[in-house]
């Protein structure tokens, strides 16, 4: 975004920021840290995540979430048609200057949404297996962190690269995190090729008892989580100072992966969920990796 703002604009970045810090603290934490004329960019989309996943969560049933999802469908579909009938909406109408002329930063906007659907709608075919859920987490973390790059005019390919496996490290992450709420909504978003070799009771999950097989299905979504943050993390070192914050959200994922093979892989270990220490080991941690710049 250009760097001096209208107040009209000023205000709708501020929207965003609330967005991000009530229901993403990880990356508001993150994104404070990034150099200003990247910050807001990065605030925009995330609230965008922010706002499509509130739709999921709000939602106690799938139809009711694809009506709410529809009119998010038809705004992003105005964006990237550059229409002039975009909705008043603080996160919508900051989106077209992101995307401006750009073919690609339009297409990873479109795919962020359209996942973000299939997961409401299609949730059988999204966990199908290992892979499909991989498959969704690119569309939507790694298509996430792209927009990001894009709309910042960065495209260092080392950079690019440690964003497509951070999406989908993260992504794979953010699923085991929230194995607990999940549970409470009465949904599973685990792989079920994994869950039937194990032979996992899903009443047991729905429940929120650990369990033996769960740890294992845990273990393995766990796994490769870790490959693929382990494979930014080496990208990172490779990477010019001002594009290391890029990074930053390995962080996070990277410290509650440790917690969780601390747990010995059990997701409703009570020591698993944030709290006021957990939030300042956060802030401490982003703060001295963005000093040294190394994650």
């Amino acid at each position: 975004m250009a760097s001096k703002l209208s107040s009209l604009q000023r205000q709708r970045i501020a929207t965003c920021v609330d967005l991000v810090r009530q229901h993403d603290l990880a990356h508001y934490l993150c994104s404070t840290l990034m150099k200003p004329e990247y910050r807001s960019n990065a605030f925009v989309i995330h609230a965008l995540n922010c706002e499509l996943d509130q739709v999921a969560k709000k939602s106690t049933k799938a139809h009711f979430a694809a009506l709410k999802f529809k009119w998010w469908t038809d705004a992003i579909s105005k964006v990237c048609s550059d229409s002039h009938k975009i909705p008043d909406h603080p996160v919508v109408v900051s989106l077209p200057e992101l995307v401006n002329e750009s073919r690609s930063g339009k297409y990873f906007l479109s795919k962020l949404v359209q996942a973000k659907v299939q997961k409401v709608e299609r949730p059988l075919k999204v966990v199908k297996t290992l892979d499909t859920i991989e498959q969704h987490v690119d569309s939507t973390y790694s298509s996430l962190f792209h927009l990001i790059l894009e709309s910042s005019q960065v495209d260092n390919p080392d950079c690019v690269h440690a964003a497509s496996h951070m999406g989908r490290g993260l992504g794979l992450t953010l699923l085991l995190k929230s194995i607990p709420e999940d549970a409470l909504n009465g949904k599973v978003y685990l792989p079920t090729d994994l869950c039937l070799k194990t032979k996992m009771n899903y009443d047991d999950v729905l429940k929120g008892l650990n369990s033996d097989s769960l740890a294992e299905v845990v273990f393995q979504v766990a796994s490769h989580a870790k490959i693929h943050l382990d494979e930014a993390r080496r990208k990172h070192q490779k990477l010019p100072s001002d594009l290391k914050t890029f990074l930053l959200p390995c962080i996070p994922a990277l410290r509650y992966l440790e917690r969780l093979e601390r747990a010995g892989f059990a997701p409703f270990t009570a020591d698993l969920h944030d709290n006021a220490m957990t939030d300042l080991q956060l802030k401490v941690s982003l703060a001295w990796s963005n000093f040294v710049g190394k994650i």
